[in-house]
């Protein structure tokens, strides 16, 4: 079945009755669910983000005939209270009496619940398929399941795989998010069971923690608080979580529904930029000195200008000249690829106008690459810092970008702008610690990007060059 585990399934029903089927058809296939009764007072006090498929009953009010502005007001409280906002999830409308008033959820989903709105059209599954509804000579309701509970299981399945498939997309994404799940689940059994070998587990464990802190720390694990041992040794964890992660995606990884995925034809500059975003930076961490680092630098040296002015690509100015001066590219350029003689005057003014423009628009930053064994051991005395700026993506065009002396990354949105990181690794130097003990890094580079910037800067300082007679 195509849903997600551990809970991220939520029922909001009024009628627990007519949620059981429900949540035993679900718990058939080992998918957990929250359930609420649409009660005030039993919302939950803080709002879910993971949520990804809801069954929602339209009529919240019991047994009585569904009247629209009284259940506006009820639904309205539960998906806001229950949701956070701009949460992807798909909505399955579990009601009896959808067919009533579907199109005034739709438009309400549409108007005041925007930021609430599932990411596909809404779904109806109609309870009537499954419910008979007696109402007693007292007026109560009674409800009666129409199949066997068996019948009634693989009758749901049918229903949410057929409304999940709507989306096929999705489908990577809701497995994948079960294979993270799983694979924390094997580590965790995996070091329970290795722990427990001992007969006391408790101790065990605590051992463990300590002895995976030492292997990042070594020697100066020794008087670390709690917090620190614990942080450093599920570091650990994670690694052994992405090698049991990257396995099973190989090996449990299903796809049934999604069948075409092919090159687009089109794809917006603007989201090749915030997926850089994504994959290359992460958020820095208030008072956290740790590679991968980057700060704002004061520019006491004029060391931006001087990184410009040596990585600037004087013939990438041309065309822009040209077309701002009027005039063709090709008759302004000579055979050699010289502007013409009676052009060099003006070209210089525009020259120097437009390497002024980028160095007042590009900030200085430093990148800090200092090994992690220097952090983990104390032995951060000299952090390596490796200049670089900040610029925008539209001057990217004038740079050297083939030279070895520097790295630029691809187009990033950096505060609304798309912007580039340009590092050189001839302004290679050492600060002392206390330099960056009270500076807050402005965000941080993920840890393969730090390595790849490390791994050209090694390349940088060890290449021996070559010396040969002609």
């Amino acid at each position: 079945m195509i849903l997600p585990k551990n809970g991220r399934v939520i029922i909001i029903d009024d009628e627990p009755a007519q949620a059981v089927p429900l949540i035993s058809a679900l718990s058939k296939f080992n998918i957990a669910t929250t359930y609420f009764d649409a009660r005030k007072e039993t919302l939950p006090l803080k709002r879910f983000n993971d949520v990804r498929v809801v069954f929602l009953d339209i009529n919240l009010v019991g047994g009585a005939q569904p009247d629209w502005h009284s259940e506006k007001a009820i639904l309205i409280n539960n998906i806001t209270s229950i949701i956070e906002p701009q949460t992807p999830y798909i909505l399955f409308v579990w009601s009896v009496n959808e067919s009533d008033h579907f199109e005034d959820l739709v438009k309400l989903f549409d108007a005041d619940l925007n930021s609430y709105k599932p990411i596909v059209p809404l779904i109806k599954m109609d309870k009537n398929e499954m419910f008979n509804q007696n109402i007693g000579d007292d007026g109560i309701v009674e409800w009666t399941l129409n199949y066997s509970i068996e019948e009634t299981i693989q009758l749901i399945k049918q229903k949410i795989n057929e409304g999940v498939s709507t989306i096929d997309s999705f489908e990577a994404l809701l497995k994948w998010e079960n294979i993270v799940s799983a694979s924390t689940t094997d580590i965790t059994n995996e070091i329970v069971f290795l722990a427990n070998r001992e007969g006391n587990l408790n101790e065990e464990l605590k051992k463990i923690y300590y002895k995976l802190a030492e292997s990042m720390w070594g020697n100066t694990v020794k008087g670390k608080g709690v917090i620190e041992i614990i942080t450093q040794s599920l570091s650990v964890f994670n690694k052994m979580f992405l090698d049991n992660l990257d396995n099973n995606l190989r090996t449990k990884l299903t796809i049934d529904y999604l069948t075409n995925v092919v090159e687009p034809e089109d794809f917006s500059y603007d989201t090749i930029c915030l997926l850089n975003s994504k994959l290359i930076l992460t958020n820095s961490e208030k008072g956290i000195h740790i590679p991968g680092n980057i700060y704002k630098i004061k520019d006491e040296t004029g060391v931006v200008k001087s990184i410009i002015n040596e990585l600037k690509d004087r013939s990438s100015f041309y065309p822009d000249f040209c077309e701002k001066a009027g005039v063709k590219l090709s008759e302004a350029i000579t055979p050699s690829g010289n502007l013409i003689s009676k052009l060099k005057s003006d070209f210089n003014v525009y020259f120097t106008g437009k390497i002024e423009e980028i160095i007042s628009k590009s900030v200085y930053i430093g990148l800090e690459i200092t090994p992690i064994c220097d952090y983990t051991q104390g032995k951060r005395i000299y952090p390596r810092i490796l200049p670089g700026l900040i610029i925008d993506d539209a001057y990217y065009k004038y740079f050297k970008t083939k030279t070895e002396s520097c790295t630029i990354t691809p187009p990033l949105h950096i505060n609304g702008t798309k912007q580039r990181l340009l590092f050189e690794f001839r302004y290679l130097n050492t600060h002392e610690a206390e330099k960056f003990l009270n500076e807050e890094s402005i965000f941080r580079l993920r840890e393969q990007m730090i390595t790849e910037i490390q791994s050209k800067l090694a390349g940088n300082i060890n290449r021996p060059g070559v010396i040969f007679l002609q």
